[in-house]
Parts: structure tokens; C-alpha cells; sequence
């Protein structure tokens, strides 16, 4: 008798994938949450949830100049490439006032 198992996908945890970004970045809450209009208190609460909402997401993104997808799917290797590119292709436009 073949079984076949699922193997359980990896959970997602957005929050702390961003926080995790951010801090690659150098990003500090306050810069995230100016940019957003939200307190860094609030900021710290997303950081915290499992799952944000598309709208936030792509929010972030815009303010990490990520791709919502690195968010979405944090991979350490992927992410690393993501952001160097990113860096690479807007290295004279990326102003964090940090």
C-alpha cells in the first residue's frame, strides 16, 4: 500500500518575518511608523500579529522597498538576494533617515 504524506508547510508568521526585514535594513519602528502614520507602539503590535492584512503589507513593502512576496515568504538565503538587489538597483534612492 503506497501512502503518499503531506508534509506540513512551514506557519508564516508575518509579523515577525517584517520585524526581521526591518532589522536587516537597519529600519528603526519610528521611521516604519512615520512613514505609515502610526505610532511605533502600533508598529510593535504588527511586528507581534501572525497574520497582516494585503493593504498593511503592501504598505510596508512600499516603505521596506521590498517585495510583499518577502514578506509573505521569508526565506533567509531568497531575502538576503532580495535585499541586495534592491539595494544594488536602488542604491541612490534609499533614504531611511535612521
Amino acid at each position: 500500500m503506497n501512502t503518499i504524506e503531506a508534509t506540513p508547510s512551514p506557519k508564516v508568521h508575518h509579523g515577525r518575518n517584517i520585524k526581521r526585514l526591518r532589522e536587516m535594513l537597519g529600519v528603526k519602528q519610528e521611521y516604519m511608523a512615520r512613514e505609515l502614520n502610526l505610532t511605533q507602539q502600533a508598529v510593535s503590535k504588527l511586528e507581534q500579529k501572525e497574520v497582516v492584512e494585503d493593504d498593511i503589507l503592501d504598505k510596508i513593502s512600499k516603505v521596506l522597498n521590498l517585495p510583499v512576496d518577502a514578506i509573505k515568504n521569508l526565506n533567509e538565503e531568497a531575502t538576503f538576494n532580495i535585499i541586495a538587489n534592491s539595494y544594488h538597483d536602488n542604491a541612490s534612492s534609499v533614504n531611511y533617515n535612521c
